[in-house]
């Protein structure tokens, strides 16, 4: 299976930030150290406006303002990567012992 390495999500709606106004925002595959500071929230929505600022170069504020669908395809694609390497490490695990892990 073969991700995208970056994406870019156009916002259903502009969001505006004082006199800058935030149309979309590109999202790539996360690094170790922004999962580990990502993961400090509180919750997996938290975890998400995290990802979406650090790494799409976004100030916090305007990951918060988006609308609950691009926030959902957002975390969809960052998400992807975690699902992928999921699937990595199971199929290792498959190769090494000869049998599915479960």
């Amino acid at each position: 299976m073969s991700l995208e390495k970056s994406k870019t999500f156009t916002f259903e709606e502009p969001i505006k930030l004082g006199e800058v106004e935030y149309k979309e925002v590109t999202l790539r595959q996360p690094s170790a150290g922004e999962l580990a500071k990502a993961s400090m929230e509180s919750n997996s929505i938290y975890v998400a406006i995290a990802l979406i600022s650090i790494i799409g170069k976004i100030p916090r504020k305007i990951a918060e303002q988006m609308l609950d669908t691009d926030l959902e395809d957002c975390s969809d694609f960052l998400g992807s990567f975690t699902a992928a390497r999921a699937e990595r490490m199971k199929a290792n695990r498959t190769s090494v012992d000869g049998s599915a892990a479960e």
